[in-house]
Order: C-alpha cells, then structure tokens, then sequence
C-alpha cells in the first residue's frame, strides 16, 4: 500500500514508523502542539475522522465493511475514496478488499447457522425415532439432509473462490 500512494499521490515525507509520529504532530494545518499538548479548541476547517463526507460527495449503493452505514464517493487528488458517516475510508481497492473479508465472513456465519440447524433438526430425529414417530423422523431427517447439502454447496463457493482471492492478491 505505501509503494502505491507514494506511485499515484503527490506525498509529502516518506519516513519510518518510529518517525511518523513525530512528523506528523509538527506538520498539522493548525501548526505545533501546545506545550501541554492538548489543543484547547478543534480548528473547524480541519477535518476529524468523524467529519460527514463533504457536499461534492456522491452516495452510493456500497456499504462500510466495517460499520455497515452508506458509502460516499469522491475524487481526491485523482484518486477515487469512499467514506462513510462515521468516518471509515476506503481507497477503491480496501473497498474491494474489505468487501471480500465481510463477504466471506457472511458465507461462513451461514454456513455454521445451516449446519447448526441440520444437527438440531438431528437431534429432534433421533428423539422421534425414540418415542416411536417414525413419519417425523423421516421428515426432519430430510430437511436436516436438505441444510447440510446447502451449507456444503457454500462451503465449496467459499474454498474455490480463494485461490483466484490468494492469486489477485499476489498480483497486487
């Protein structure tokens, strides 16, 4: 990610970790920190991360990965960001990225709810069986048959989709 902003932004220091800390509290909009190092009053044409998106914002269908709210839409110096209410934002690519990681996470948490599911309509077979219920136990054994083979039809999408995740990654 550096070697790309640093390839497609005009950048103003690149620097190591241990000094960017430093760096960045000596180049604010505002100037220096104070002594004490609290500013009494936020400059209010500094923007904070909790800033809404600005009026040339444009709303999009995306939603944050990480909170769930809309997506805003803008170009900032030739690059094209999303940013959230809350403040989250993303580059076209994090947006894709962060997109898959709650993508695959949505088909996992299906998963484990339809394979939950298939064991507890299980257990409700073998006790039908016990008390002699034989019509109920074939019932609810196949609709247990039923969620496990949708939870294994998931559970192969997610396993096949992460070569071609793994090779675009590599590509990046």
């Amino acid at each position: 990610m550096p070697s790309s902003a640093i390839a497609h932004v005009q950048v103003d220091a690149v620097l190591q970790l241990a000094q960017m800390a430093g760096w960045l509290a000596h180049h604010r909009p505002d100037g220096p920190p104070s002594p004490g190092g609290i500013r009494e009053m936020e400059d209010p044409q500094t923007p904070s991360i909790a800033d809404p998106p600005r009026e040339e914002a444009t709303g999009t269908r995306f939603t944050c990965p990480d909170c769930g709210g809309v997506l805003f839409e803008q170009e900032e110096t030739g690059l094209t960001r999303f940013r959230c209410s809350v403040g989250h934002v993303f580059s076209i690519e994090s947006l894709s990225s962060g997109q898959a990681t709650q993508l695959e996470g949505a088909l996992w948490t299906a998963v484990r709810a339809l394979e939950d599911r298939a064991e507890l309509l299980q257990k409700m077979m073998r006790d039908a069986r016990r008390r002699g219920t034989t019509r109920l136990a074939k019932s609810l054994r196949a609709q247990a048959d039923d969620l496990e083979a949708r939870a294994g039809v998931i559970r192969d999408a997610i396993e096949a989709a992460r070569p071609v995740a793994e090779e675009d990654e590599a590509v990046s």
